[in-house]
C-alpha cells in the first residue's frame, strides 16, 4: 500500500468515525419539546387549548406528559379542584391514523361521574397537536385539543 492509498483509507475511516459519533448524538439528544421528568426518561408535554373566553391560570390548565417509558401523567381541571391521572399507554401508527391508547392505573380524586373511566384515546393531529377522544374529565371533553409545549407546564409535578 503506497502513501496515497494509506491516506485515503485513513480519510474514509475518519469519515466513518465522525458519522458514527453524529448518529449516537442524534439518537441520544431529546427531540424538540422534550425535557427530563425523571432522570433519563424523556417526556413530551402537551397543554390543552381552552375555548375562547375560558380563562384559567397556567397551573389550572389541563396538561399531559407522555414519557418514553410508555407511562403518562395527566393534570385535569375538575372545576372543583385539580386532579392527577397516571397510567400507561400504547402508541399505534397506521397508514390512516396515529393515536395513543391510555390506560388509567391511578387517580388522586374520587366521587366524580368518570371514576369508572379506565381508558381513553388521544389522536395525533400532527407533530404539534393531539386530539382527545373519550368521556369528559372535568373541562377536558371529546374533541379537546392539546398543543405541544417546549417546557414542562407551570405547576406540573
Amino acid at each position: 500500500m503506497d502513501n496515497g492509498e494509506y491516506n485515503m483509507s485513513k480519510f474514509y475511516f475518519i469519515r466513518f468515525l465522525a458519522l458514527a459519533v453524529l448518529i449516537v448524538f442524534v439518537i441520544t439528544t431529546p427531540f424538540f419539546g422534550q425535557t427530563n421528568t425523571q432522570g433519563a426518561i424523556q417526556a413530551s408535554y402537551y397543554v390543552q387549548d381552552l375555548p375562547e373566553g375560558y380563562s384559567v391560570s397556567d397551573i389550572h390548565t389541563p396538561a399531559i406528559a407522555i414519557s418514553t417509558d410508555n407511562t403518562f401523567i395527566m393534570r385535569v381541571n375538575l372545576l372543583a379542584g385539580m386532579g392527577r391521572i397516571t397510567g400507561t399507554y400504547k402508541k399505534t401508527e397506521t397508514t390512516f391514523e396515529n393515536f395513543y391508547r391510555f390506560t388509567i392505573l391511578n387517580t388522586n380524586f374520587k366521587g366524580f361521574s368518570f371514576d369508572n373511566l379506565r381508558q381513553f384515546t388521544v389522536y395525533t393531529i400532527n407533530n404539534e397537536y393531539l386530539l382527545y377522544s373519550g368521556p369528559s374529565i372535568g373541562v377536558t371533553g371529546e374533541g379537546a385539543i392539546f398543543r405541544r409545549s417546549s417546557t414542562m407546564p407551570s405547576g406540573f409535578n
